[in-house]
């Protein structure tokens, strides 16, 4: 029995990777079988992300982690003494604006690790930094019962009228403190 190997179409992409026998990825030559690979879009992304974007979703990366181990290791205390500092504020429109942008690199971070990083630790970080950018912002801590009857809390981060994060549930709850 006769196996066809797929050829290499005719206009390989230029600057493709190579493998060992010096055939561009996902393509066959005449002693192996092709493996057709999925283009690697997440290092293209990366690579096309200007760097005032990826800055932000370092910041993002870092703030939600040092929120999630504060959370573990300060006194809730404390947190709220510093949640309670007021802010200092400027222009609402580039408040909005920074605070969708701040918002996206939230998101970006915890979805790429699902269930590491629920409301709290997310609210904590963007109010972090909206905070570094002096734009005022209100995390709102609510609380309901579940259908069970047991006793659940949710945190959200309000600018002006925007949700920055945590507003899917928002709705659902019922305020019981606001920070600042």
């Amino acid at each position: 029995m006769t196996r066809s190997i797929p050829q290499a179409p005719s206009n390989p992409p230029k600057n493709s990777a190579k493998d060992a026998n010096g055939c561009p990825t996902g393509y066959a030559n005449k002693d192996s079988v092709a493996v057709f690979l999925p283009p690697v879009k997440t290092l293209a992304r990366i690579l096309s992300t200007p760097p005032s974007d990826l800055l932000l979703l370092a910041e993002a990366f870092l703030l939600l982690h040092a929120s999630r181990i504060a959370l573990k290791r300060i006194p809730l205390s404390r947190l709220v003494d510093w949640l309670r500092r007021p802010g200092h504020g400027y222009d609402v429109l580039e408040s909005e604006k920074t605070a969708i942008r701040v918002r996206w690199a939230i998101l970006a971070v915890a979805r790429r690790r699902p269930g590491s990083f629920v409301c709290f630790p997310q609210s904590l970080a963007a109010y972090a930094m909206l905070r570094r950018r002096r734009i005022p912002s209100v995390l709102n801590y609510g609380v309901n019962r579940s259908p069970s009857n047991e006793l659940r809390a949710h945190t959200w981060l309000e600018v002006g009228e925007l949700i920055v994060v945590g507003g899917e549930e928002a709705a659902e709850f019922t305020v019981v403190s606001t920070f600042p």
